[in-house]
């Protein structure tokens, strides 16, 4: 009986949306609310209640549970820590496409307005997209906090707490800081030949790999990396450190990366590198359905087009990946700063593979759980392509992928489940 409704709610998706018990009798390791019942909360009001000024947790705790909106399971807001070249953009796509069906009021910099862009939901529909300690705008009122971020920002819990509600959830996501180099590398490569962009990516020197690495200031001061990001004062100590020299260098430099270290256990901490599983964990940590955590794949903001021009291949060749010549480059990037930014990934790789342990079970039921993830995202990304338009990154392109993502989600998630029981 399960299966014919099933097979019947499948075969009625091109001409209604399904109904909500339909999807839920098919697969209950998905039962959540349906996401269309929040999408008529008005876009200049909040849904979440008045809140009074709280500490943040305190850098030294492990991460606890978050208090949870209302009893429902559902984390009061997110600081997400977006870094660069660790799909940043796709994962700030899903948690506006989230701001805008919970009604939230995400904080962005001072100079864009919420005119044009309800409580400041859209990635793109302003073009400040770091948010530096003079880019921030007036604290808000305690009743008008912000619930969510997802714009380029360095960690200050001090500040966040004037600006935050209270027990948000607190997600980065890491990418090996090679990985991080090269991909930051070819972007400027790319950017040089075809957007004619100058920025601190050093685009005129991207097209001899040698000369980025040796003269880029953003490669020597291990700008914009996971220790800058966490704790910006702590990478300017540690490069002043290593430049002045001394026999306790060392010891003083892992003092350092212990105490970055223990500010990244108050995350939950996903990987690049392993992203779907990453936001499965973030799904659990949240308390998102499946029809929040699943991405349209290959989309504009993607940019996929770095690496498919001449300059970009040039630019990731010369790192001679599997060479003699890879292994001299990092080698000699370990003699600097980048020792201890690969040994404070290290450390998030560890974190990250416990709450991945503790949140999801064994290894092979989070290798299930992710094919069965990545064949839904495949059917969710087809069905998007389809039912959505827009960039999501523009407001508008906001509204038409919040309205289009429940019913992709729903055949996905049923479609999987035909196919997994056929």
């Amino acid at each position: 009986m399960c299966l014919l409704r099933c097979f019947l709610a499948l075969a009625a998706f091109s001409g209604a949306a399904l109904a909500q018990e339909d999807i839920d009798s098919c697969d209950h390791e998905d039962l959540a609310s349906d996401y269309t019942t929040l999408l008529s909360v008005g876009h200049r009001k909040a849904v979440h209640p008045r809140y009074e000024p709280r500490e943040l947790v305190s850098s030294h705790e492990a991460p606890s549970p978050p208090r949870r909106e209302g009893g429902t399971g559902v984390a009061n807001g997110i600081v997400f820590i977006k870094m660069i070249k660790v799909a940043g953009e796709l994962f700030s796509s899903l948690v506006s496409q989230y701001a805008h069906k919970r009604g939230w009021r995400a904080l962005q910099h001072k100079n864009c307005s919420e005119d044009h862009n309800p409580l400041g939901q859209a990635t793109c529909q302003c073009q400040e997209h770091y948010i530096g300690p003079e880019d921030l705008p007036q604290p808000p009122q305690a009743d008008h906090r912000y619930a969510a971020l997802y714009t380029h920002m360095h960690y200050q819990p001090e500040v966040l707490q004037r600006y935050m509600v209270p027990d948000t959830v607190k997600l980065v996501l890491l990418r090996h800081p090679w990985s991080v180099l090269r991909s930051a590398h070819t972007m400027a490569a790319y950017q040089a030949v075809h957007e004619n962009i100058q920025n601190n990516f050093c685009q005129s020197l991207a097209h001899d790999g040698d000369a980025w690495r040796a003269q880029c200031e953003f490669v020597q001061t291990g700008q914009d990396s996971l220790l800058d990001y966490l704790d910006h004062d702590a990478n300017t100590r540690l490069r002043l450190l290593l430049a002045q020299g001394g026999k306790d260098v060392h010891e003083k430099a892992m003092e350092i990366v212990d105490h970055a270290s223990k500010l990244l256990e108050t995350f939950v901490v996903g990987l690049q590198e392993e992203f779907d599983a990453s936001m499965l964990l973030f799904e659990r940590a949240i308390g998102w359905s499946r029809d929040d955590s699943l991405y349209m794949k290959h989309t504009a903001n993607a940019h996929s087009e770095y690496h498919k021009s001449h300059a970009a291949m040039v630019a990731y060749n010369s790192w001679g990946i599997w060479s003699p010549k890879g292994d001299e480059i990092t080698n000699k990037l370990k003699r600097g700063v980048y020792l201890y930014h690969e040994i404070l990934y290290n450390r998030g790789l560890e974190i990250h593979r416990k709450q991945i342990q503790s949140m999801l079970g064994t290894e092979s039921r989070v290798a299930s759980a992710v094919r069965k993830y990545r064949t839904q995202v495949d059917l969710f990304s087809t069905c998007m392509r389809k039912e959505s338009r827009f960039n999501v990154c523009a407001y508008r392109g906001l509204l038409s992928h919040t309205q289009a993502r429940p019913r992709c989600a729903r055949f996905a998630r049923l479609k999987t489940f035909l196919k997994r029981r056929s």
